[in-house]
C-alpha cells in the first residue's frame, strides 16, 4: 500500500501524520517515511533502526507502531475518497445537521449539494442515487415533523426507480458479456419488467436508462441493428455524461460489435469503426494510466487503412508513438508504419521497416510476414516469396497458435504456392483457384487473392 500511493497523495499523507490534530506521533512520520522510500518492505529490525535510532528492538512495539500507522493511512484514504466525492461528502454533513437538528445548516448544505450535483457532468445511474439521497434527507428532515403536509415522495422515489433500472441494464450488459466469455449463466428476476418499462419513451429520456437498455438489446438481439445505431448515436452525443471508465466499457462493446460484423464481410462497417475509434480517442477513452495499448494503435490504424484514410492514419502514427508502452513502442511503430507504406506503394520504405521490426507477439510476427509476402508477389520476387512461404509454415508448425488464425495463416501460404504456380493461360485453372478462394472458409486476405487472381485473366 505505502508505494502504491501518488507522489501527491505521499505528500498530503505527510502532511496529515505531521498534523497534531491526527498524530502525535513522531515516529509515526519516521516509519511511514522509511516504507514508503522502499520498493520492498524492509526487515522489522532495519525499519526499527531507522525509527528509534539505537533503541533495543522490539518486535511487539515495531508492529504494533506498524498498525497504528496502517489505521492512519485508512483514515486518509477515507478522507481523500470523500474529497473526491463532493456530493457524498455534504451527504454525510447532512447526516450530522438531521441528527443534531441543525436546521439552519442543513437546509443550506442541501441547497449547495443540489447545485452540486446539478453542476455535475456526469448523469449515470450515481447521479440519480445522490439524487434519492438528498431528496431522502430532506424527507426525513421534513417528515418527521408532519406526516401530513405535501413531501418530496414523489421525486424521490422516481430518482430511486431510476437509478434501480440503470443498475439493472448495466449489470445485464456486464453478465451478457461475462457469459460469451465465460459460459456463465446469471439470473436478474427484475430484468424482464425493467426492459417492458424501457419500452416506454419517458424512460428512455433518461441517460443512464436509455444508453444501457440499447446496449444490452445490441448483445442479445445483434441481428437487429437499429440497437447498435441507437447505441452508437447515444455514445456520441451522450457519452460525456458518463465516467471515463464507463465509457470505455461502452465503447468496447460497440466496437466489438462492428468488429463481429467486419467478419462477416460487412464493410460497410469500417466506417462505423473509424468513427467510434476518432471519437473515443476524442474522448480520451483509449488510454489507461496515459499509455495507449499497442493492439489498440494497430487497430485503429487497420481501419484507417482499409478505408484509405492514409493521411490521418500517418499523422496518428506519429502523433500517438509517444503514448505506446516503452518495451513496444518501436516495434510497434515501425511495423504500422510498413503497413502505411504498403498502401502507399512505397514498397523501398516499407521492406526495411518490416526486416528490421522484431515482433513478439505471433499474430503480430506473422501478419508482418503477410505484409512482406504481398510485397515479394507484386514486385515478382519468387524465389524471396518462395523462401518466405516456407518459412511461414516452419513457423506455423513450430510454434502454439490458436486453430483460427493458424488455419487462416496456413490457408494464407497454400494459396499464395497455387497462385505462384498456376498457369496463367490456363483460364479453367484460374477459375477454379478464384472459386476455390471465394469458397474457403477463413482467409483474412481474401479481398487480396480475388484481385491478384483477376489480374490473371
Amino acid at each position: 500500500m505505502y508505494v502504491n500511493l501518488t507522489k501527491e497523495e505521499h505528500r498530503r499523507l505527510k502532511k496529515v501524520l505531521r498534523s497534531p490534530i491526527y498524530n502525535k506521533e513522531d515516529a509515526l512520520v519516521r516509519l511511514f517515511e522509511c516504507l514508503s522510500k522502499s520498493k520492498e518492505l524492509p526487515e522489522p529490525k532495519k525499519a526499527f533502526s531507522q525509527v528509534f535510532g539505537d533503541k533495543k528492538f522490539d518486535m511487539g512495539s515495531y508492529y504494533a507502531l506498524k498498525s497504528r500507522l496502517y489505521q492512519m493511512m485508512l483514515r486518509f484514504l477515507k478522507l481523500e475518497q470523500l474529497e473526491h466525492r463532493p456530493v457524498e461528502a455534504e451527504i454525510k454533513l447532512l447526516e450530522v445537521f438531521r441528527e443534531k437538528k441543525l436546521d439552519a445548516f442543513f437546509f443550506q448544505t442541501l441547497k449547495k449539494a443540489k447545485k452540486k450535483l446539478e453542476q455535475s457532468s456526469e448523469r449515470n445511474s450515481n447521479f440519480h442515487f445522490y439524487q434519492y439521497r438528498l431528496e431522502w434527507e430532506q424527507f426525513e428532515m421534513k417528515g418527521r415533523e408532519t406526516r401530513i403536509r405535501q413531501t418530496n415522495l414523489q421525486p424521490m422515489t422516481n430518482d430511486l426507480n431510476s437509478f434501480f433500472m440503470a443498475e439493472t441494464l448495466r449489470w445485464a450488459v456486464v453478465m451478457e458479456s461475462h457469459k460469451a466469455v465465460y459460459n456463465s449463466e446469471y439470473f436478474q428476476p427484475f430484468l424482464p419488467k425493467v426492459l417492458e418499462l424501457c419500452e416506454q419513451e419517458e424512460y428512455l429520456k433518461i441517460p443512464a436508462v436509455s444508453m444501457y437498455y440499447f446496449c444490452y438489446k445490441a448483445l442479445v438481439e445483434p441481428q437487429d441493428e437499429n440497437h447498435f445505431l441507437r447505441l452508437k448515436e447515444l455514445i456520441k452525443k451522450q457519452g460525456q455524461l458518463f465516467p471515463t471508465h464507463e465509457l470505455t466499457e461502452l465503447y468496447t462493446i460497440a466496437i466489438n460489435y462492428g468488429v463481429k460484423k467486419l467478419n462477416i464481410g460487412r464493410e460497410d462497417y469500417l466506417h462505423i469503426l473509424f468513427d467510434l475509434y476518432r471519437s473515443g480517442l476524442e474522448n480520451g477513452i483509449f488510454f489507461k494510466d496515459g499509455i495507449l495499448s499497442r493492439w489498440t494503435y494497430t487497430n485503429i490504424i487497420t481501419i484507417a487503412l482499409r478505408i484509405s484514410e492514409l493521411e490521418w492514419c500517418r499523422k496518428f502514427i506519429e502523433t500517438h508513438k509517444k503514448y505506446l508502452e516503452k518495451p513496444f513502442a518501436e516495434n510497434s511503430y515501425h511495423y504500422n508504419l510498413a503497413r502505411y507504406y504498403y498502401y502507399r506503394k512505397k514498397y523501398e520504405k516499407a521492406m526495411p521497416l518490416l526486416v528490421q521490426t522484431q515482433l513478439d507477439d505471433v499474430l503480430l510476427h506473422l501478419s508482418s510476414k503477410v505484409l512482406l509476402l504481398k510485397m515479394y508477389y507484386e514486385l515478382n520476387e519468387y524465389d524471396a516469396l518462395d523462401f518466405l512461404l516456407n518459412s511461414m509454415a516452419s513457423y506455423l508448425n513450430r510454434n502454439k497458435v490458436i486453430s483460427y488464425h493458424k488455419k487462416n495463416y496456413s490457408n494464407i501460404v497454400q494459396l499464395s504456392k497455387k497462385i505462384i504456380a498456376i498457369n496463367q493461360f490456363d483460364k479453367r485453372e484460374i477459375d477454379r483457384l478464384k472459386n476455390k478462394i471465394e469458397n474457403t472458409e477463413i482467409l483474412t486476405e481474401r479481398k487480396w487473392f480475388i484481385e491478384q487472381v483477376e489480374k490473371l485473366k
